[in-house]
């Protein structure tokens, strides 16, 4: 089995759990391959493999990685979003995290004085074209916090955060690397000593597609095992909570990378 076909089988089972669980809001809607075809033959390029199986298997990335952010961006919507949000076929021109370039880091320095020693000056560097060229808009939040999929190069198939429309000192990360900066999973601990709590799946971790969609739908999986096992006496405190998780849109693809806000 190589890869990809591991981390299509673990998404399958996933939505065979939440299946099982009658869990509505993540559920495969494939598209026809006609739809992907046509947006790669407008674009002259070949999708990512992980990204173009899952469309064909699951559908949009909003049935799976963005199920619980606030929105997601269709493919058949591509051709029609804003200029900054529209597919971009150029190289990928980073090669790790970028938070600006050097003249901008300055321009940081001057203005927050103190606030920005928290600023790694390995994170501003020139680079050759548009941040964002060479990368698919997935969705984000209402706060301007957005995912984006990499097309080519050597990290195509991957997944990045888009945090600079989010904050004035935001950056463009593979998913990996902010998660480690966070304490992941934290909104969860009010619960997890409940000897009712269910038995979590660990994460994947890691920026490719196919394993961020899996450990989103194993949050997915782990929040509807918990209102079934909720007792009856906790229901509302616990709703609430879970709630938030859903319609919280300021911190909703914080909570969905694992990043605590």
């Amino acid at each position: 089995m190589t890869d990809i076909e591991a981390r299509l089988a673990r998404i399958r089972r996933l939505f065979a759990r939440l299946h099982d669980l009658g869990w509505t809001e993540a559920a495969p809607a494939p598209l026809d391959p006609s739809t992907v075809e046509g947006f790669e033959s407008r674009h002259g390029i070949r999708l990512p493999e992980n990204y173009r199986r899952y469309l064909l298997e699951f559908g949009d990335a909003d049935t799976g990685l963005l199920a619980l952010a606030a929105y997601g961006t269709p493919l058949s919507k591509q051709d029609e979003a804003e200029d900054y949000f529209r597919c971009n076929t150029e190289p990928f021109p980073l090669d790790r995290a970028w938070a600006g370039t050097p003249d901008q880091l300055e321009e940081y320095q001057e203005e927050m004085g103190e606030d920005a020693d928290h600023l790694d000056p390995d994170d501003f560097y020139d680079i050759d074209g548009d941040p964002r060229d060479g990368m698919l808009h997935l969705g984000g939040t209402r706060s301007q916090l957005y995912a984006w999929l990499v097309l080519n190069g050597p990290f195509a198939g991957t997944v990045w955060v888009d945090s600079t429309g989010y904050a004035p000192d935001g950056w463009l990360a593979p998913a990996v690397d902010m998660l480690q900066e966070f304490v992941p999973e934290q909104w969860w601990e009010p619960l997890r000593d409940e000897p009712w709590f269910p038995a979590a799946e660990e994460p994947v971790g890691g920026p490719d597609f196919l394993d961020l969609t899996g450990d989103c739908l194993a949050r997915v999986v782990l929040r509807a095992e918990l209102r079934r096992a909720v007792p009856a006496d906790r229901v509302r405190p616990v709703d609430e909570q879970l709630t938030g998780l859903r319609y919280g849109y300021q911190y909703d693809f914080r909570k969905l990378m694992r990043i605590d806000a």
